[in-house]
């Protein structure tokens, strides 16, 4: 949204860290950090990193069962132009 990829691209990086740290967390956690690091990928101009989180993203919602957790990463995910 502000445009400005350094820091989102940080703080993305930081999130997943923080996954990998704690363990895992709630189902939807993982696939929303990778959302988040195609967004910034995406805000950085980098096609190929954002096609690949964006993949990753996906191929780990398939372990959201629960429709409500899954639904606003889908819809997230739509609104990155790859």
């Amino acid at each position: 949204m502000l445009g400005r990829a350094e820091p989102a691209l940080w703080h993305a990086h930081r999130c997943l860290e923080v996954l990998a740290g704690s363990g895992g967390g709630e189902s939807w956690d993982l696939p929303a950090a990778y959302e988040a690091l195609a967004r910034a990928s995406h805000v950085a101009g980098d096609a190929a990193e954002t096609r690949r989180w964006m993949d990753m993203a996906h191929a780990a919602l398939s372990a959201v069962t629960d429709a409500d957790d899954r639904k606003p990463i889908e819809d997230d995910l739509r609104t990155i132009a790859p």
